[in-house]
């Protein structure tokens, strides 16, 4: 397996957690511009 072909995987998983995290953030930004 090469090394970069790792490397994009994890870019990948890394993106995805992020996205997961940045959805969640988000309505929580949202909720504490509210107050």
């Amino acid at each position: 397996m090469p090394v970069w072909l790792i490397a994009v995987c994890l870019v990948l998983e890394l993106l995805v957690i992020l996205r997961r995290f940045s959805i969640n953030g988000h309505a929580h930004f949202q909720h504490l511009r509210l107050h």
